[in-house]
């Protein structure tokens, strides 16, 4: 084993340890010992408590801030120059308008409609 694949295995071993110790209170898993309303506490700890999932919440918005301000306008649309054109993610999380990046996340929209109607 190297030694990437033991930090990996030292990581989960500890998420697992970190896992069992979350309580549940007021409906929410929380971990007693987690730096709560912090990215730290959610990710590490894996506390859901309010002021944890906020935190996640706010990150992931300023992340999305953050790759959608580096989109350029082309054509009338704005494109993101990193993101893999043609697929879904390059339409829904990197925002881009490109016409393959909008089909692409058409065709998934259209599948995912398909796929609840099958299981309704």
């Amino acid at each position: 084993m190297n030694s990437r694949q033991s930090q990996l295995t030292r990581r989960r071993q500890k998420l697992a340890v970190r896992r069992a110790e979350r309580e549940r209170i007021n409906g929410d898993l929380t971990h007693p010992e987690a730096p709560h309303g912090t990215l730290n506490g959610y990710v590490n700890y894996e506390c859901r408590c309010g002021r944890c999932r906020d935190a996640q919440r706010r990150a992931m918005a300023q992340n999305r801030a953050y790759v959608r301000a580096q989109r350029i306008a082309r054509d009338g649309a704005l494109i993101h120059p990193q993101a893999p054109h043609g697929t879904a993610s390059g339409r829904f999380y990197w925002g881009c308008e490109c016409a393959p990046c909008r089909e692409a996340a058409r065709r998934q929209r259209q599948h995912n409609r398909h796929r609840t109607k099958e299981n309704a």
